[in-house]
């Protein structure tokens, strides 16, 4: 099927033509990547887009009963909405088109898309393009250049899209931007800052914004309360992050290219202006792990953890560079608080357990990987 097709066959399961030629929805025929959720007098509207690999509805439990009508839209799972949304849009352009008639057919008088990273591009996009009143986009990509490991393999300069551009011309529509610390996410936000509909908040946290937040039961009142034009406060770490715009990005086309001794040059140069902050001490020591300069790793990966112990991302190099330099004694301590960690924040154990073995090996220590990848099939027996 073409992706006119898909264009012409979302229209069919979404409308029906009715006297006066405005459209109306109809009854629409939920897919596992459309669930249409109408309420009777409605005439608020949220879009939920999902992130990136999501199976299933991720905002759908938390929001059902709440009196919107809400439409939660996935895609096949790592194509940015560029190819819409199988069975109703074509393309992410056309999806524009799709929300903005059902808009139209609703009579909406207010608007709101949520998303969250792949979700929240969909989002900011599609809201620059209707005018929605409000969008909400959690660690969204801002561009999807050739140079992020993510980019979508066929995606050429032609489709990238100027998305700051969109968005400063849609004056009406207001944009909440809620970020985590790391590099990529703060590059990304910065490209929006100084437009004046939109507003920036950088979380001390990792990618997963929402998930980080332990709780989706202070999820909602949030999002509604952003729903509302009352946007709950974000504490979060200063916007002088968003300063280091070309220094984010010329560590990031650096690290992508693994550049890695020149990308730590400019991560220290980061680092000396933001002592405090996780990603930029976190980076150095990635570079140095990346280089298997373990013990130049060491001193900045701790360095990060006792600034945020929270963030897992920092176990994983760090318990390798100790297996690469010979300490499993200090290596075993640091993986049982990364397990207990896991289990604490409620993520998948064994995977992770996998991925810290494939590290540990390759660093060198092919005994202790075999024992951790030993203890992750423990996990997976327990799980069954």
């Amino acid at each position: 099927m073409t992706k006119y097709q898909y264009s012409l066959l979302g229209f069919s399961m979404l409308f029906r033509l009715i006297p006066g030629n405005r459209l109306a929805p109809a009854a629409i025929s939920n897919t596992e990547f459309v669930q249409w959720e109408p309420v009777s007098g409605s005439q608020e509207l949220i879009v939920f887009f999902g992130s990136r690999g999501a199976t299933k509805f991720e905002f759908r439990n938390v929001f059902k009963g709440r009196e919107h009508h809400k439409l939660h839209l996935r895609e096949t799972g790592y194509r940015w909405f560029l190819d819409g949304v199988p069975g109703f849009a074509g393309s992410l352009s056309q999806l524009a088109t799709v929300i903005g008639d059902l808009m139209k057919s609703i009579g909406a008088k207010r608007t709101t898309l949520v998303g969250s990273s792949m979700g929240a591009y969909a989002a900011l996009y599609v809201g620059s393009a209707v005018r929605a009143q409000r969008v909400l986009a959690f660690s969204p990509q801002t561009v999807l250049h050739s140079g992020w490991e993510f980019t979508p393999e066929d995606v050429t300069l032609a489709q990238v899209v100027d998305l700051p551009a969109m968005i400063a011309k849609a004056k009406q529509t207001q944009f909440d931007v809620i970020c985590s610390s790391e590099f990529l996410d703060v590059y990304h936000a910065a490209r929006l800052r100084g437009l004046g509909n939109v507003d920036i908040s950088i979380r001390k946290s990792g990618h997963n914004v929402l998930g980080n937040a332990h709780s989706y039961t202070g999820i909602v009142p949030f999002i509604e309360s952003h729903i509302a034009g009352r946007g709950l406060p974000v504490k979060g770490l200063g916007l002088d992050k968003l300063d280091h715009e070309q220094g984010l990005r010329e560590f990031l086309n650096l690290f992508y290219e693994r550049k890695f001794r020149d990308a730590c040059a400019v991560a220290k140069r980061i680092m000396l202006c933001e002592q405090e902050w996780f990603d930029a001490k976190f980076m150095v020591g990635k570079c140095f792990y990346e280089l298997k300069d373990f013990s130049s790793a060491v001193p900045f990966l701790v360095a990060a953890n006792r600034l945020d112990h929270m963030n897992t991302a920092v176990y994983v190099p760090l318990i390798a560079s100790y297996a690469g330099l010979g300490q499993t004694e200090r290596a075993e301590g640091w993986l049982a608080d990364f397990v207990l960690l896991l289990k604490a924040t409620k993520q998948n154990v064994p995977t992770s357990l996998e991925r810290v073995a494939a590290h540990v090996a390759g660093a060198g220590d092919k005994d202790l990987a075999a024992r951790i990848k030993s203890r992750a099939n423990e996990y997976l027996e327990q799980a069954s």
